[in-house]
């Protein structure tokens, strides 16, 4: 339904990430399934680890929203701001990390929270958008909610 779908720098679902680096190739559709089968299972892990203990259900919801723009072929930037719930756990929960992950943390979210368009100007925010950097730092914060929910944190 819309016209150059991966053409388009502000596609940050996985679909576009893979097809961004490796073109109109056979492989990038492999890829992108085979990222999705891990998304799929790191939710379903946070959610066996999370089996009766109280109030597990957060983590696992705010990760569940932050997969919907991973996953949709349709995943814009603008629709991040479904990972507001697990990047806000994953503040809250800082200091559970290792040191250096803690820093790893810092520096993805100060990307994050710098790279949009009026403080990188077009030219630059079309380059970081066609690297598909904003997809790995989403799913970097991801990732790190599992290690809240491996550690028994939240």
């Amino acid at each position: 339904s819309t016209p150059a779908l991966l053409g388009t720098q502000d596609n940050i679902s996985l679909f576009a990430f893979f097809s961004k680096w490796m073109g109109d190739s056979p492989y990038a559709l492999w890829l992108t399934g085979i990222a999705i089968a891990c998304l799929a299972l790191l939710v379903f892990g946070m959610i066996v680890l999370g089996w009766r203990r109280p109030q597990t259900t957060f983590l696992e919801g705010a990760a569940l929203l932050l997969c919907i723009p991973l996953v949709s072929p349709l995943g814009w930037d603008y629709t991040l701001i479904m990972g507001l719930p697990i990047l806000m756990l994953v503040l809250a929960y800082l200091s559970s990390y290792p040191r250096i992950w803690q820093i790893i943390l810092v520096l993805n979210l100060m990307l994050v929270f710098i790279t949009f368009y009026d403080v990188l100007g077009s030219q630059a925010y079309a380059a970081f958008m066609s690297w598909s950097v904003t997809t790995v730092n989403f799913v970097l914060i991801l990732g790190s909610g599992f290690y809240l929910r491996l550690r028994h944190v939240c």
